[in-house]
C-alpha cells in the first residue's frame, strides 16, 4: 500500500477507533481515569490495526480491558469504511506519557542557582 495511502488510513481509522472508544468505554473510564489513543498503525498489508493507548490509572490492566473491545471496534470500522479485509485489533500500551512526566519531574527537582 502507498504510503500517502496508508497515512490517510491511519488517520481516519484513528478518529474511527477513538470515538467507537470513548463511546463504548464510559463505564470503564472511572477505573482509568482519563483513556487516551495516542496513534493506530496500520500494517501494511491491512492485517493487523495497532492502537496505541494510554492512561493516567492502572495502565497495567488496560490493553487487557480494551481488548474486550476489539470486535465492538471492528465492527465501527467496518460500519464506516469499506475493506478488502477487515484488521485483527492490537491493543498496545504507549508509556511516552509516563517517561514525559517522569522527566517534566527530573527537571523540577533541579536546584538552580
Amino acid at each position: 500500500m502507498k504510503q500517502d495511502r496508508l497515512k490517510k488510513m491511519n488517520s481516519m481509522l484513528k478518529e474511527i477507533v477513538g470515538n467507537c472508544i470513548i463511546e463504548q468505554t464510559l463505564e470503564i473510564q472511572s477505573d482509568f481515569w482519563l483513556i487516551t489513543i495516542n496513534d493506530v498503525e496500520l500494517a501494511s498489508d491491512m492485517s493487523y490495526l495497532d492502537v496505541f493507548v494510554s492512561s493516567l490509572k492502572n495502565s497495567d490492566k488496560l490493553c487487557k480491558t480494551l481488548a474486550n473491545y476489539a470486535q465492538m471496534v471492528k465492527e465501527a470500522i467496518n460500519k464506516n469504511i469499506t475493506l478488502r479485509k477487515t484488521p485483527i485489533i492490537r491493543f498496545r500500551y504507549n508509556n511516552e506519557m509516563e517517561f514525559s512526566t517522569h522527566l517534566i519531574n527530573k527537571i523540577n527537582s533541579l536546584e538552580i542557582e
